[in-house]
């Protein structure tokens, strides 16, 4: 299937493993990162908001709103936010949502609110697929 096309803006990104839950940095840092899990909509969401710019055809560079140097990047399965070189990503379609695929063909999946993300083979699973929703926010100039 062809990848969808997204417009470069402010989004959050639902996961579709229970009532708005979102996609999220953690608050602690490991080993390549600030672990990225997803959790409960905060209010106002501005720590959620990812915001999506061209990285290429179909494919986009994921960058977090409040430090944009910060980009969602992964390490062997694991989804992490960090400064080292971005990434791109597609955005698949699903029967389910949008898959969010990795430069290596691997989707993020959601196993449960609170659990770090992790890359896996893309299936018809609601683990695996995403929702977007647009911020009417500017993307700040150092994006």
């Amino acid at each position: 299937m062809a990848n969808v096309p997204v417009e470069p803006g402010v989004y959050l990104l639902g996961a579709h493993i229970g009532f708005r839950t979102i996609l999220t940095p953690a608050g602690h840092a490991i080993d390549k990162g600030v672990p990225v899990i997803t959790q409960p909509e905060m209010q106002p969401p501005l720590h959620q908001a990812v915001i999506i710019q061209p990285a290429g055809q179909d494919s986009y560079y994921l960058s977090l709103y409040v430090r944009p140097q910060v980009k969602i990047v992964y390490a062997d399965d694991k989804v992490f936010a960090n400064t080292t070189s971005p990434v791109p990503w597609t955005f698949d379609p699903s029967i389910q949502g949008l898959n969010i695929v990795s430069d290596k063909g691997l989707a993020i999946r959601a196993d449960y609110p609170g659990a770090q993300l992790r890359l896996t083979q893309p299936e018809d699973v609601p683990q695996d697929t995403w929702s977007l929703q647009l911020l009417h926010l500017p993307i700040p100039p150092e994006a």
